[in-house]
């Protein structure tokens, strides 16, 4: 049967606007594709050097290798040391890093006379400890690319991963000419970033080591504040020796504990848009007389953090020049489950200081001494009561 007329009138004119949305979809899709080929135009040559490659070339190939080494290439094109492409592994360890979980072998590195070593013993039970690894050994090689020709962070990216997986250190032991090899695999560890002390051999002193900066690291420095004063703390050295940095709001929210309420913190700048300047809060504890201790592995969040306390001249900054790393990154991630680190933004001091390349000079240089002595630290003590005393004369 035809059905009735209307019938067949409704039917034509369903069948019509289906067909109608199908074209328009079409035409929307096709015209996206045309438009983003003509903007990448200049991509044909890739796109047949793929071609040309999988067809001719007298090896084997894979096409995922092949595009691996293409976006590997565009990164590097940037000359841009802190603009990385990150396997899908490394992202994922990044990305569990940045929200403050932590799968690793259980050691804290910095870097100290330009070499990258294991800053302190290594944390009672991980893999690094079952390892035999110690404080002071040197790290050569991660999964066989020499560290002497990667960036401080390059090298934390490559150590980073899920829990279960494997990473190979190479190792040598200043003194005894000996280096190894060393399998570890990642686990969970226990490693709060932020860590806390009076110090024994000096009363009413708070010591307080950030390890790094990721989503916690702020309400971490809150409580370990309120408890140091609670047990009578009326100095304090911020140690960001060794810290690489991290997240960028962890490094405000840190900073926001020692500078007063409305200066400037620092000002950032990305591209194609205006300058933003980020202030401080302000906190209870700006009556305490603060030390900063930095050193050649404070990089990024840390030298946001020291170089917002010197401009403010609310403590002062003892120590060695800092990395000089002076740029913001984001992660995107990419279909393969890999990503992309880029610099997107540049940061200022509240100075208008740039620390790219430069670094931060502190107020006191102190080169670490022997092994076993903290110069340092006995440094930023001796300072205290000059910092004590201005602060009482309206510093």
């Amino acid at each position: 049967m035809l059905g009735k007329p209307w019938q067949r009138r409704v039917g034509g004119m369903g069948a019509g606007v289906f067909l109608g949305l199908v074209l328009i979809l079409v035409v929307h899709r096709y015209c996206g594709l045309y438009r983003i080929l003509l903007q990448y135009r200049e991509l044909k040559p890739f796109v047949e050097a793929v071609y040309l490659v999988e067809r001719n070339y007298v090896g084997g190939t894979e096409r995922e290798k092949l595009l691996t080494g293409a976006i590997r290439g565009v990164v590097e094109s940037l000359a841009d040391p802190h603009s990385v492409y990150l396997e899908p592994v490394v992202m994922a360890g990044a990305a569990r890093e940045q929200s403050g979980e932590c799968a690793g072998i259980g050691i804290l590195v910095t870097v100290r006379r330009g070499r990258l070593m294991i800053a302190e013993a290594p944390v009672p039970g991980s893999p690094a400890a079952e390892a035999g690894l110690a404080a002071g050994d040197v790290i050569e090689a991660v999964n066989g690319k020499k560290v002497n020709t990667l960036t401080f962070e390059t090298a934390l990216d490559l150590m980073r991963g899920p829990v279960g997986s494997k990473m190979v250190l190479t190792v040598s032991r200043p003194g005894t000419h000996r280096h190894w090899d060393v399998t570890l695999e990642r686990a969970n560890i226990e490693l709060p970033t932020v860590r806390y002390q009076i110090l024994d051999d000096f009363p009413g002193v708070g010591y307080i080591r950030i390890l790094m900066f990721t989503k916690t690291s702020g309400r971490e420095l809150k409580d370990s504040l309120a408890c140091l004063r609670q047990n009578g703390a009326r100095y304090l050295v911020l140690d960001l020796r060794g810290n690489p940095g991290g997240c960028l709001q962890a490094a405000v929210e840190v900073a926001e504990m020692f500078v007063p309420r409305g200066k400037p913190i620092l000002h950032v700048k990305e591209r194609g848009k205006a300058k933003v300047t980020i202030t401080s809060r302000g906190s209870p504890y700006l009556d305490l007389p603060l030390a900063v201790l930095v050193d050649e592995g404070s990089a990024s969040g840390a030298e946001i953090v020291a170089g917002a306390v010197q401009d403010a001249r609310s403590g002062v900054v003892v120590g060695q020049r800092t990395a000089g790393k002076g740029s913001v990154q984001t992660f995107f991630q990419l279909k393969n489950g890999g990503g992309l680190k880029l610099s997107t933004a540049r940061y200022l001091l509240p100075s208008g200081r740039s620390l790219e390349g430069q670094g931060l000079v502190p107020d006191v240089p102190v080169e670490q001494g022997a092994e076993g002595a903290d110069d340092q630290l006995l440094a930023a003590l001796r300072k205290l009561p000059e910092v004590a005393a201005a602060k009482t004369g309206g510093w």
